[in-house]
């Protein structure tokens, strides 16, 4: 069985355009995640199920970080002009973020 290393840290990143965002370490089995701390828990839950979903992404190789801020998903390129609603892997990620928090209420206590 494979594994992955997952680093999530909570630090104060409110200053920045997001709330939460995941990179991808060396080779498809490191990841670290790094979450605004000062969010209530049901955001911060759902903020960390948005990042595992491009964990997800990434340890399938359904998404690759490329060079020069390029990534592929599912077979095709896209650069920084793409705009951030209209990245696939972000339409995803938000689309699949609910449905996670959803179950993991139902199985603890927010």
């Amino acid at each position: 069985m494979r594994t992955l290393d997952i680093e999530l840290t909570f630090k104060n990143i409110k200053n920045q355009q997001f709330v939460g965002w995941c990179h991808e370490g060396d080779g498809n089995r490191d990841f670290y995640i790094d979450v605004e701390k000062t969010l209530d828990d049901e955001e911060m839950v759902e903020t960390v199920c948005h990042e595992m979903v491009h964990v997800w992404q990434g340890a399938t190789r359904k998404m690759k970080d490329l060079t020069f801020g390029r990534k592929m998903y599912m077979g095709k390129i896209y650069d920084d002009t793409t705009a951030y609603e209209d990245e696939p892997w972000e339409i995803e990620a938000y689309e699949m973020q609910d449905e996670l928090l959803e179950k993991f209420k139902e199985e603890y206590v927010l």
